[in-house]
Protein backbone atom coordinates (compact mmCIF):
# COMPACT_ATOMS: atom_id res chain seq x y z
CA UNK A 1 0.00 0.00 0.00
CA UNK A 2 1.44 3.27 -0.92
CA UNK A 3 1.52 6.49 1.67
CA UNK A 4 -0.20 9.67 -0.43
CA UNK A 5 2.59 12.21 -0.94
CA UNK A 6 2.43 15.38 1.07
CA UNK A 7 2.87 18.85 -0.97
CA UNK A 8 3.45 21.62 1.08
CA UNK A 9 1.71 24.96 -0.53
CA UNK A 10 3.47 27.57 -1.86
CA UNK A 11 5.24 29.85 -0.30
CA UNK A 12 3.63 33.59 0.17
CA UNK A 13 6.11 35.18 -1.67
CA UNK A 14 5.97 32.74 -4.99
CA UNK A 15 4.77 34.97 -7.26
CA UNK A 16 2.06 33.71 -10.04
CA UNK A 17 4.72 34.60 -12.83
CA UNK A 18 7.27 32.43 -12.04
CA UNK A 19 4.61 29.88 -12.88
CA UNK A 20 4.88 30.55 -16.32
CA UNK A 21 8.51 29.65 -16.82
CA UNK A 22 7.19 26.38 -17.14
CA UNK A 23 4.09 27.36 -20.15
CA UNK A 24 7.39 27.50 -22.64
CA UNK A 25 7.97 23.36 -21.89
CA UNK A 26 6.51 21.50 -24.82
CA UNK A 27 3.53 19.16 -24.05
CA UNK A 28 -0.24 18.46 -24.03
CA UNK A 29 -1.99 21.00 -21.46
CA UNK A 30 -3.27 17.72 -19.39
CA UNK A 31 0.31 17.44 -18.82
CA UNK A 32 0.93 19.14 -15.67
CA UNK A 33 5.32 19.53 -14.55
CA UNK A 34 6.55 17.94 -11.66
CA UNK A 35 7.39 21.09 -10.44
CA UNK A 36 3.41 22.44 -10.62
CA UNK A 37 2.60 19.21 -9.19
CA UNK A 38 5.02 19.63 -6.22
CA UNK A 39 3.99 23.34 -5.43
CA UNK A 40 0.24 23.57 -6.30
CA UNK A 41 -1.89 23.39 -3.28
CA UNK A 42 -2.41 20.28 -1.75
CA UNK A 43 -6.25 20.63 -1.65
CA UNK A 44 -6.76 19.71 -5.39
CA UNK A 45 -7.14 16.32 -6.42
CA UNK A 46 -4.79 14.92 -9.43
CA UNK A 47 -7.71 15.83 -12.04
CA UNK A 48 -8.58 19.29 -10.36
CA UNK A 49 -5.20 20.17 -10.72
CA UNK A 50 -4.69 19.09 -14.54
CA UNK A 51 -8.05 21.39 -15.48
CA UNK A 52 -6.60 24.27 -13.46
CA UNK A 53 -3.30 23.68 -15.43
CA UNK A 54 -4.82 23.07 -18.82
CA UNK A 55 -6.84 26.43 -18.29
CA UNK A 56 -4.17 28.44 -17.04
CA UNK A 57 -2.07 27.40 -20.09
CA UNK A 58 -4.93 28.62 -22.03
CA UNK A 59 -5.09 31.61 -20.49
CA UNK A 60 -1.66 32.35 -21.16
CA UNK A 61 -2.03 31.92 -24.87
CA UNK A 62 -4.78 33.91 -25.21
CA UNK A 63 -3.39 37.09 -23.33
CA UNK A 64 0.09 36.45 -25.38
CA UNK A 65 -1.93 36.50 -28.53
CA UNK A 66 -4.27 39.75 -27.61
CA UNK A 67 -1.02 41.73 -26.55
CA UNK A 68 1.19 40.44 -29.87
CA UNK A 69 -2.01 41.06 -31.87
CA UNK A 70 -2.03 37.54 -33.34
CA UNK A 71 -5.73 37.25 -32.30
CA UNK A 72 -8.93 39.72 -32.38
CA UNK A 73 -10.47 39.97 -29.09
CA UNK A 74 -13.89 38.34 -30.77
CA UNK A 75 -11.79 35.01 -31.05
CA UNK A 76 -11.25 35.48 -27.51
CA UNK A 77 -14.14 36.52 -25.81
CA UNK A 78 -18.20 37.22 -26.15
CA UNK A 79 -18.68 40.78 -26.78
CA UNK A 80 -20.71 41.04 -23.49
CA UNK A 81 -18.35 40.11 -21.42
CA UNK A 82 -16.16 43.44 -22.49
CA UNK A 83 -18.53 45.91 -22.45
CA UNK A 84 -19.22 48.38 -25.36
CA UNK A 85 -16.00 50.42 -25.71
CA UNK A 86 -12.45 49.65 -26.20
CA UNK A 87 -12.69 45.97 -26.71
CA UNK A 88 -9.31 45.23 -27.33
CA UNK A 89 -7.86 46.76 -24.31
CA UNK A 90 -10.96 45.63 -22.06
CA UNK A 91 -9.75 41.97 -23.63
CA UNK A 92 -6.13 41.93 -23.33
CA UNK A 93 -6.91 43.28 -19.17
CA UNK A 94 -9.52 40.18 -18.61
CA UNK A 95 -7.11 37.66 -20.69
CA UNK A 96 -4.30 39.05 -18.14
CA UNK A 97 -6.38 38.79 -15.14
CA UNK A 98 -7.68 35.31 -15.71
CA UNK A 99 -4.51 33.85 -16.63
CA UNK A 100 -3.38 35.50 -13.23
CA UNK A 101 -6.12 34.49 -11.33
CA UNK A 102 -5.73 30.62 -12.70
CA UNK A 103 -2.00 30.82 -11.01
CA UNK A 104 -3.14 32.36 -8.02
CA UNK A 105 -5.86 29.36 -7.44
CA UNK A 106 -2.96 26.45 -8.74
CA UNK A 107 -0.90 28.01 -5.73
CA UNK A 108 -3.32 29.06 -2.68
CA UNK A 109 -6.31 26.26 -3.65
CA UNK A 110 -10.16 27.34 -2.64
CA UNK A 111 -9.20 30.31 -0.09
CA UNK A 112 -9.14 31.83 -2.99
CA UNK A 113 -12.31 32.60 -5.42
CA UNK A 114 -11.96 30.17 -8.56
CA UNK A 115 -11.23 31.87 -11.94
CA UNK A 116 -14.10 32.63 -14.26
CA UNK A 117 -14.28 30.85 -17.40
CA UNK A 118 -15.04 33.68 -19.76
CA UNK A 119 -12.27 32.85 -22.27
CA UNK A 120 -12.97 30.33 -25.54
CA UNK A 121 -9.98 27.69 -26.11
CA UNK A 122 -7.20 28.98 -27.82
Amino acid sequence: MSTPTTRKPAPANFAARQIEAFQSRPGPDDEVPAEIRHIAHPSFTSNELTGLWADHRVAVRNRDALLGGTRDWCEVFDAADLGRHGRHEAACELAASLAAETADFILHGRNHAAPVNRRRAA
